[in-house]
Formats: structure tokens, sequence, C-alpha cells
């Protein structure tokens, strides 16, 4: 379980690096679609072309999507309850890695759930794993140039659902859980901009 768990992780990872290039790609042939239909004179068999390569695009974005959600749904949300706690902060540590790495599609409650019910495990490790990953999530929406507006109504809910489980957390008996707790805390704050 352990090996095949890995092994999930690492290529949901390849396929997610994949994924942000095609869509990346996807954006650029869109704008060259958009520019080549303002020119005053646009032609006709670029313009085919570049919508034939926005359809290839987005066909291939929608199976790489498909691929994560299916690795999702088949490893993840099966062994984040497995009996081994290091396979259960193994799957955590790579989920919330990969809602970092590609949050326009996995910023979602369908997937960060599964990191927030990982909160409350008996086993530390896991734990820290879970706190570790809130973190790492909420840090990626802190900082000196991000607003308020900028934090996705996704993360927000979350944040309001499970601030107290999370607040709880600085009186861990673990300490390592218990520091990870207070440095979530503080970007919790800086990230939606409020004290409570």
């Amino acid at each position: 379980r352990e090996v095949a768990t890995r092994t999930a992780c690492h290529m949901a990872r390849s396929l997610i690096s994949v994924a942000k290039r095609t869509d990346s790609l996807l954006a650029k042939f869109k704008d060259s679609v958009q520019q080549e239909r303002r020119k005053n004179k646009p032609s006709e068999r670029r313009v085919q072309m570049l919508e034939e390569s926005v359809e290839q695009y987005t066909e291939r974005a929608q199976v790489l999507q498909g691929a994560v959600e299916e690795i999702h749904l088949l490893i993840f949300a099966q062994r984040y309850r497995d009996t081994l706690a290091a396979i259960r902060a193994e799957v955590c540590t790579a989920l919330a890695g990969f809602v970092v790495s590609w949050p326009d599609v996995l910023l979602r409650d369908s997937y960060i759930k599964y990191i927030a019910w990982l909160l409350n495990d008996t086993a530390a490790e896991v734990r820290l794993a879970a706190i570790r990953g809130v973190r790492k999530i909420f840090s990626a929406y802190s900082g000196a140039n991000a607003a308020a507006a900028d934090v996705p109504l996704a993360l927000q809910t979350f944040a309001e659902r499970f601030k107290g489980r999370i607040t709880e957390m600085v009186l861990d008996v673990s300490t390592p859980v218990a520091v990870e707790a207070i440095d979530a805390c503080r970007f919790y704050a800086t990230a939606l901009h409020t004290l409570d």
C-alpha cells in the first residue's frame, strides 16, 4: 500500500505539472484567436488553425483533469483513512501540495476536506502533516500583495468552517503540531485579514 500510494503521488504530481502547462498553452491559443479576430483583415486559415489548437488543448486539459480526479478518488480518498499513520500523512502532504500548485482546479471543498478531517487524527504525525498542509494553503494567499478579494471563496469557507479546530491545535499535546498550528493561525489571519 505504501509503495502504491507513493507511486500515485508521483503520478498525480506529474499529471498536474503537465496539466498546468496545457492550461497555459490553452490560454495562449485563446488569446491568439482573439488577437487574430481583432485584426482589420484576419486570416481565416490562421483563425481556423488556432481554433483547432484550442479544441485540441481543451480536450487534453479535460483528460488530464479527469485523470487527476480518478487518482484522487481511487487512491487519496481511500488512503486518507488507512491504518498506517505514515500513509495518511503522505496522502495529506501530497494533497496539500497539489492544492497549492494547481489551485484553479483543486482548491475546492471536495479536495481540501480530506486535509481538514485529518486535523483530528489520533496520530501526531498525521495531525502535523494536516496542519502543515493547512498552513501551506493559507501561506499561498498571505503576503504583502495579497488582498482579501484575492482569497478564493472555497478557502474562505474552509477557514470559517475549521478555524475552531485550527486554533484548538495550538494546545495540542505534540509540540511540533502546536508550533505549526500557531504558524497556521498567523497565515490565516494574514490571508483573510482578520484576527479573531
